[in-house]
């Protein structure tokens, strides 16, 4: 078999997912109304310049994740530097809850973040430090170079993964790491879009598979919608979007298909 007819047969399923209001069975999602929530049982302060804090959740019986990465049992991290950090904790049926949790640096020195999402293909995003237990004033740098600065707000920021390194006058340093979402949302700005041009009658509106007239049938098929609207073959039947609202859907997806 050669390369571009083994590639052929591999694309042939999700291909055929959406294919012109086709009947096709899948398994039904499970409800995520109640998505976990992440509960820690103890934070080991680091030491300023030594990597030896700790996070312990509380619950083993949920997978977790630290930050971006992979889920897995583990639910202590350890070797972390001084900073804040996000924890994603998943249940059985795949639902996702999140926490952002401070280590705090021997000495008090500790540090907060609020963010602003950016908007859908936009830069509108910020990201905002509040800090406590600094020796004397305090710096902070966006990125991994670039000078210091005096504010702890900083603007104009695309969708993405920061950090914030904060540095007090005894020289501690912490860091800060946290993604900036686009902020959009399934019920205001994803769902209409698939109510008005893919869920209508004699397609996906519960008379062909995949249903997608509920928002839980769109976020268990979401990762399918945005392949199949960004190559411009949903929706079917010579029906059309618009190329803000196949933006639209890729934010959101990239987000995480959130329930928002």
């Amino acid at each position: 078999m050669n390369t571009m007819t083994r590639n052929l047969l591999y694309a042939l399923p999700l291909l055929a997912l959406f294919s012109s209001c086709t009947n096709v069975q899948l398994p039904a999602p499970g409800s995520c109304d109640t998505p976990p929530v992440p509960v820690v049982a103890t934070v080991i302060e680091s030491a300023c310049g030594a990597a030896n804090g700790s996070i312990l959740m509380e619950d083993s019986g949920l997978e977790y994740a630290f930050g971006a990465g992979n889920f897995s049992a583990q639910n202590e991290f350890t070797g972390l530097d001084a900073g804040e950090y996000v924890i994603r904790a998943r249940d059985e049926n795949g639902c996702v809850g999140e926490l952002a949790v401070a280590v705090p640096a021997e000495g008090g020195l500790s540090a907060t973040a609020l963010l602003t999402p950016s908007g859908c293909e936009t830069d509108n995003g910020s990201i905002e430090l509040a800090v406590s237990g600094a020796r004397g004033e305090v710096e902070f740098r966006l990125g991994s170079s670039g000078n210091f600065v005096s504010s702890g707000l900083f603007t104009g920021l695309a969708a993405g993964n920061y950090t914030v390194t904060v540095r007090d006058e005894s020289g501690c340093e912490i860091e800060v790491r946290r993604e900036i979402e686009s902020g959009t949302s399934l019920s205001d700005d994803i769902f209409p879009i698939i109510q008005a041009n893919c869920a209508v009658s004699g397609c996906h509106n519960g008379s062909r598979n995949p249903d997608l007239s509920t928002e839980q049938a769109i976020r268990a098929n979401s990762n399918r919608i945005q392949i199949r609207t960004s190559n411009e073959t949903m929706p079917p039947g010579g029906r059309s979007i618009t190329q803000d609202e196949i933006n639209a859907i890729s934010c959101w997806v990239e987000d995480g298909a959130k329930d928002n």
